[in-house]
Parts: structure tokens; C-alpha cells; sequence
């Protein structure tokens, strides 16, 4: 069964080496406040000593550092690619496997964010929203690679 809506397999590899890397540059801009990038600061301050408000991005005065941003970009971008990249062979097993491992990943991340929005209130309920995008991606690749490339080895194994 031909699925076209997968991406090919060279992807999956190619996020992987991107993975690590955009989560070491999303770990550096967020949580030590590091500008990897200083090329990605912008402003449209006019004169020295003006308010500068972060926010809308044409605003009079701005000020924005976009390695944030990117970083965000480049991690998501790098867990798609490794989610829904084509396997070697693409049979109903492993389609069904896919189903399988969305609908789990789904349940699970709605599971989290409803613990979540009891436990975290006002800016810290900003950082899980952020942490459900990611979140929702990585469950989807653990339980899909759990279940078509570890699960079948163990019950192999385990028959007598």
C-alpha cells in the first residue's frame, strides 16, 4: 500500500543529525538565555533611550531575538522528519502501526496537558503549551518504534 503523504527515507536520517542539534541551540537560547546567533537580533529602535516593547514585529519600537524562534523551528521540523519518514518496506502492518502509535501519542499528550493545566498557572502554563508541541512528537516516535522494531523482537525471544 503506497502512502504519499510520507516524507522519504533520506528524512529520517537527515533529522536525527538535526535533532541534537536544535535541541542544544532551543536548550541554550531558553533556558541559559544564550544568543547562539547574534545576527538573529532585530529592532526597530530609532533613538537611544526610546521604549523598546517586545511583541508585534512592526510595531515603532521593537526588539525581538529570533534564535528562540528558530530553535523552535529546527527541533519541530527535525521531529517531523523523523515521525513520518517512509519505512523500507510500507505494509499494512506498519501502517497500522502508525494509527496505532497516533492515537496513543494523542491520548497521552491530552493526558499531560490536563495534569498540567491543574498544576501550572499564569507564564510557567506558556512553557507546557510548548513542551505539548514536542511532546506529542516524541511519544508518537516511542511507541511507533517500540511497536514495529523492539515489541516483535521481544515476544520472539520469549516464545518457548
Amino acid at each position: 500500500m503506497r502512502n504519499k503523504l510520507l516524507l522519504p527515507r533520506i528524512c529520517r536520517s537527515l533529522g536525527w543529525i538535526i535533532f541534537p542539534m536544535g535541541t542544544a541551540w532551543l536548550l541554550a537560547s531558553y533556558v541559559f538565555s544564550y544568543q547562539v546567533f547574534p545576527f538573529l537580533e532585530y529592532t526597530t529602535k530609532k533613538k537611544k533611550g526610546d521604549f523598546v516593547e517586545p511583541g508585534f514585529l512592526f510595531s515603532k519600537n521593537f526588539y525581538a531575538d529570533f534564535n528562540g524562534e528558530l530553535s523552535i523551528l529546527l527541533t519541530l521540523i527535525s521531529l517531523f522528519m523523523i515521525a513520518f519518514s517512509r519505512e523500507r518496506v510500507e505494509d499494512e502492518y506498519v501502517l497500522s502501526t502508525r494509527l496505532h502509535a497516533l492515537q496513543v501519542s494523542v491520548y497521552l499528550n491530552f493526558i499531560l496537558v490536563a495534569i498540567a493545566s491543574m498544576l501550572f498557572y499564569s507564564f510557567s502554563y506558556v512553557y507546557v503549551l510548548q513542551g505539548s508541541m514536542y511532546s506529542i512528537l516524541i511519544i508518537y516516535i516511542m511507541v511507533f518504534n517500540y511497536n514495529l522494531h523492539i515489541k516483535p523482537s521481544l515476544s520472539k525471544t520469549q516464545t518457548i
